[in-house]
């Protein structure tokens, strides 16, 4: 990767987070879709998508803490952590990602 091409993939992690790049996945993803049967890849769909980021954003993170949740504690534990992930955003999510993480290797 070029220079630039890292100081612009950077510049919405610097000033936005996490929530920019989501926003601009998800973007991109319903332009391409759109591009990918004919239908208007930058206009409508472009923005269509970064307004949906948010909603995308949480459902990742409520995934992440029900995965979390049915690791530590079953069901019950898969539910809290769904619903618990969004209201505690940032530890939740830190706890949920290094948890799954761990498990995995």
């Amino acid at each position: 990767m070029s220079a630039i091409g890292a100081f612009l993939l950077g510049l919405p992690l610097t000033f936005g987070g996490y929530r920019v790049l989501v926003r601009l996945a998800s973007a991109v993803l319903f332009a391409a879709v759109a591009g990918h049967y004919d239908l208007d890849p930058l206009g409508l769909s472009f923005l269509l998508g970064y307004l949906l980021g948010d909603a995308l954003y949480y459902l990742l993170l409520s995934a992440a803490g029900a995965a979390l949740g049915f690791l530590v504690a079953g069901l019950p534990g898969a539910v809290a952590g769904a619903v618990l992930a969004p209201l505690l955003e940032r530890p939740l999510a830190i706890a949920a990602l290094a948890g799954l993480l761990s498990f995995l290797t």
